[in-house]
């Protein structure tokens, strides 16, 4: 009986495990899509910044 309900857990943590890793997985992955999404968009509000600078000094 014991051992029957060792191998039950067991199979139930495994159960758990791939269930949870199913939903990681895919959230890991769209989290280092928007890092990247969020490094680009850094990038350009510095290149517009530097770009309102240079027209805002050539103005003036």
């Amino acid at each position: 009986q014991e051992n029957e309900n060792l191998e039950e857990d067991m199979r139930k943590a495994q159960e758990s495990t791939l269930m949870l890793k199913s939903v990681i997985i895919p959230l890991e992955a769209e989290i280092n899509q928007l890092k990247v999404q969020l490094k680009q968009e850094k990038d350009k509000i510095i290149e517009l910044e530097e770009l309102v600078s240079l027209v805002s000094c050539n103005y003036h």
